[in-house]
């Protein structure tokens, strides 16, 4: 019980910063803020950095005073962006409706429809959720199925038919560890 009063206080401080920052930024940047969806998709941390995805005008970083953009112009795979995590090593993951970019501030990695890994050939492009587990794999959640990439760039691949239908659905809207 007491876990999750802290976790719903968390959650409600996490969506209270993203107002104020997003409030701040409409604020700041009134010609930008025209061209660009600002419906808030996701908010992640890394060191004093805050990112948020947006629905459809890529991912805003901002530094506490100055908000720059990641998007299509700057390599993003698509400015519709669903879910966003970070890894140990401080990159930024980007799950997008267009498949899933990796960025950090010197290259872009990206993983779309097409791309074989291992035995794991990527049938997607849409992108629905992500998640940098405590060991650093990555996890990436789609309308088929579940992703997996370990630290060492190995994959897997899950959904109803290779789990034995252990999984209810393929699609994949959201991705938590245990505590």
């Amino acid at each position: 019980m007491f876990l999750r009063m802290i976790t719903a206080l968390t959650i409600m401080l996490i969506l209270s910063l993203a107002d104020s920052l997003l409030a701040q930024w409409q604020k700041t940047e009134p010609k930008t803020r025209n061209d660009r969806s600002v419906n808030i998709t996701g908010i992640v941390f890394q060191d004093h950095l805050t990112f948020l995805g947006t629905h459809a005008g890529g991912v805003m970083r901002y530094d506490g005073s100055n908000y720059t953009f990641i998007d299509m112009s700057s390599g993003l795979v698509s400015n519709e962006v669903r879910a966003l995590a970070v890894d140990p090593a401080g990159d930024v993951w980007i799950a997008t409706t267009k498949g899933v970019s990796v960025w950090n501030p010197k290259k872009f990695v990206h993983y779309t429809k097409g791309i074989q890994k291992d035995a794991v050939k990527i049938d997607t492009d849409e992108f629905t959720a992500l998640h940098i587990d405590d060991d650093g794999n990555a996890w990436m959640g789609s309308k088929k199925g579940l992703y997996k990439r370990t630290p060492n760039d190995k994959w897997f691949f899950y959904d109803q038919k290779s789990t034995n239908k252990a999984m209810p659905t393929n699609e994949i809207r959201a991705i938590h560890s245990n505590w």
